[in-house]
């Protein structure tokens, strides 16, 4: 079985997270990190973008 992917877009203020065709925002700090890892499940793959 393949792992599942999701996609953060990471910008100063916050994260946007793409997963399993759902939008989640948190906020770009250990509170908003911390959201994240709830969400996605261990040995999930993860694609990261930077806003620049």
């Amino acid at each position: 079985m393949e792992a599942p992917v999701a996609g953060i877009d990471v910008s100063k203020d916050k994260l946007v997270v793409y997963f399993q065709g759902k939008l989640y925002e948190f906020p770009n700090n250990r509170q908003g990190f911390e959201g994240v890892k709830q969400i996605l499940p261990r040995g999930c793959k993860v694609g990261i973008e930077s806003t620049g």
